[in-house]
């Protein structure tokens, strides 16, 4: 069976590396983009191609979609070929632009997860005040997405907040959310002489999101009010595979609770002694809630 819809996220994203290395760049942001686009024409599924918030060159505050895009650097030149080659070769694929925030794997911390860590070790951490941009939180992107699919819209659409923001004003949010010092949040200003041009200004104008999906509004502090809700603190992993506890740690969990099992150490930083494995593997894992309650 073919599926009903493909999500191409894949990209090359480092902005600096794609300066380095602009083949690269084309090759991962362009060259696959119109690869995927065709195929999918020709099985006749439905696609959503996601882009970025880097196609204007800053000038401008909550541009829309049909605002000129002026990219700035290699890897904004790439996404915006991406962006013409997946709708000219299918004119009926979705192509969202966006920014968002979110829980990143402990391979890849996100903006999000570097700002908390700082804070909460009481590091301080300097954000630029003449930055701005209009991020929505990840799951918000997820459903605001299948919303759109389910509407078989198509072009293109900004999945943004409401709200524009600078990255200093963000930082301090997230440390009042997560009742962290906002003090240790120093101010800073983007370089006039950057080694790679950045937009300063990346901010979306969400109005035909919001009147295509009946919206009102989307707050920025509404979507890290949902930021911290989806938090996972706590784990507790049943089986005693090494394999069931790779995926809580590169999560980030902080408290991951089992049995020691396959050589755990690191991957279990809560270990549970033991119970006789007489008792059963029901008992057992009544033994790990267990300790979930006194923990």
């Amino acid at each position: 069976n073919k599926p009903d819809t493909i999500i191409h996220c894949a990209a090359f994203s480092n902005v600096e590396l794609c300066q380095q290395a602009p083949r690269k760049a084309d090759i991962s942001n362009n060259k696959l983009a119109e690869l995927v686009a065709k195929s999918s024409l020709a099985r006749s599924i439905k696609l959503v191609h996601i882009s970025t918030d880097h196609l204007s060159n800053g000038q401008n505050a909550m541009v829309n979609e049909e605002a000129e895009c002026v990219p700035l650097n290699e890897y904004a030149k790439t996404k915006l070929l991406g962006e013409h080659a997946v709708l000219d070769c299918n004119p009926d694929a979705l192509v969202l632009r966006l920014n968002f925030f979110g829980w990143g794997p402990v391979y890849r911390p996100t903006f999000t997860d570097w700002i908390i860590e700082c804070l909460s070790n009481r590091h301080c951490v300097t954000l630029y005040e003449n930055v701005f941009f209009t991020p929505l939180y990840a799951g918000e992107i997820v459903s605001l997405a299948h919303r759109l699919i389910d509407e078989n819209a198509s072009g293109i659409f900004n999945l943004s907040s409401s709200d524009r923001i600078s990255k200093h004003t963000f930082g301090l949010k997230i440390a009042e959310k997560f009742d962290l010092d906002t003090s240790l949040i120093r101010v800073g200003k983007y370089p006039k002489a950057p080694r790679v041009p950045r937009p300063l200004d990346m901010s979306l104008d969400n109005s035909k999101l919001r009147k295509t999906l009946g919206l009102k509004r989307l707050g920025i502090d509404n979507s890290i009010s949902a930021l911290k809700a989806d938090r996972v603190i706590r784990s507790t992993i049943l089986t005693n595979s090494y394999k069931s506890a790779i995926i809580p740690f590169l999560a980030r969990i902080k408290k991951r609770i089992s049995y020691l099992g396959e050589f755990r150490y690191g991957l279990i930083n809560v270990i549970k002694k033991p119970i006789n494995r007489n008792l059963g593997m029901v008992n057992r894992y009544l033994d790990l809630i267990d300790e979930v309650h006194t923990n």
